[in-house]
């Protein structure tokens, strides 16, 4: 973002949320719309400012942080009461600015971040400054599960940073090789969300620098170079999902001199029958003194962490619906097909399900109550009732 980007979303955030009030408490501030990466790192800076304060505050200087839990408990104390801290008017902006700022180089660069934010200028990373620092970020969450996976199961309490880069690195390339074109689109969603301040549809366009920028972060040349020329020859300086998709699959299918070899496209098809294969185990060569090799999530897991127990919806389609679906509700768009079933799987309840779907009936002029559409829409809800029943839905 531009400096003057920065202070038209702040503007509109503002707006949303402290208005022209002196002051705000903050529990408020995050009922606003706001965007859950900008309310994840606000909610995560307060907690920490708390921590702080207390750990020099009179009675609490006797407490042994050096220990590790009593530092723990005093960061999920600071979590829990945070919601309820008052800011002043300035103190609240300042903080915003500071997160919009954060999140839009999260969501654009998400591999240098990491490694800037987990690393600060250490030689080592200890397990419990992984867990206080990842939690200034909301999305890519497969990062923070693996990362702490894979050092726990190592049993050591911290990790170089030659390794946590390292890892950081393999991490996010296997998440690449294991998703098809569709899935890999919608891994650039969040950006998409941050810079247009809403859920944004499959065909709303963004700045096309962004997504160059999130596919050069990943090490994607030719790729990000593929994408680049295309648009220039169309002369167009945006782009929306629906085409960033169709662009990756054009290239991950047209094997052209191993172009999708070497741009981390090995592996796409555009079929998306067998996403089960997502769930791989990195491929690499173990050396010794680095993580053993760690689960990529599932397609459903990549966009917001979702949890793996949730069946994926296309589950409870046979193969003949799933084509019905795609030629009569998204109007022969696999692409768009494929979107849609992999924003739902990421997705924790039927009422953000719902109001998902309802947005894209409205902007592909599809009537809810025509055959095909609610027998899709009863599908989707079987799913998470599925797990609603056992007691796993997140509210």
């Amino acid at each position: 973002m531009t400096e003057t980007q920065v202070e038209q979303t702040v503007a509109t955030l503002r707006d949303r949320s402290i208005g022209a009030s002196p002051s705000i408490i903050l529990r408020e501030a995050l009922d606003a719309q706001i965007p859950r990466g900008v309310r994840r790192y606000i909610i995560a800076r307060v907690a920490a400012w708390l921590a702080e304060d207390f750990k020099h505050s009179p009675r609490f200087v006797k407490m042994n942080f050096a220990g590790g839990g009593d530092a723990e408990l005093t960061a999920t104390f600071s979590r829990e009461i945070a919601a309820g801290v008052e800011l002043k008017r300035k103190e609240f902006l300042d903080l915003l600015k500071e997160a919009v700022i954060f999140t839009e180089r999260y969501l654009t660069r998400p591999r240098w971040t990491l490694v800037q934010i987990l690393s600060d200028e250490s030689q080592t990373v200890s397990l419990r400054d992984l867990h206080s620092r990842l939690a200034f970020c909301a999305d890519y969450a497969y990062f923070e599960r693996l990362l702490e996976n894979v050092i726990a199961r190592r049993s050591t309490k911290e990790i170089s940073v030659e390794e946590l880069t390292s890892l950081v690195h393999r991490i996010d390339d296997q998440v690449v090789q294991q998703h098809a074109a569709g899935e890999l689109a919608l891994l650039a969603k969040p950006i998409f969300d941050l810079l247009l301040l809403h859920d944004a549809g499959p065909d709303e366009s963004i700045p096309l620098s962004a997504v160059l920028t999130f596919f050069e972060d990943k090490n994607m040349k030719i790729l990000k170079e593929y994408i680049e020329s295309i648009c220039r020859i169309r002369k167009s300086t945006t782009i929306t999902l629906t085409s960033l998709a169709l662009l990756i699959e054009k290239l991950g299918t047209s094997g052209e001199g191993g172009a999708a070899e070497a741009s981390g496209l090995k592996g796409f098809t555009p079929s998306t029958e067998n996403d089960q294969t997502a769930a791989g185990q990195i491929a690499e060569t173990v050396q010794p003194g680095t993580p053993e090799p760690v689960q990529v999530p599932s397609v459903g897991e990549v966009r917001a962490g979702g949890d793996p127990s949730h069946p994926d919806i296309r589950s409870f389609m046979t193969e003949s619906q799933q084509h019905r679906f795609i030629r009569r509700v998204f109007s022969k768009d696999e692409s768009l097909f494929s979107s849609v079933v992999a924003a739902l799987n990421s997705m924790d309840s039927w009422g953000e399900a719902s109001s998902y779907l309802a947005g894209i009936y409205r902007r592909n002029r599809l009537d809810p109550f025509a055959e095909d559409v609610v027998e899709f829409t009863d599908l989707v809800q079987r799913r998470f009732s599925s797990f609603q029943r056992s007691g796993h839905e997140v509210h």
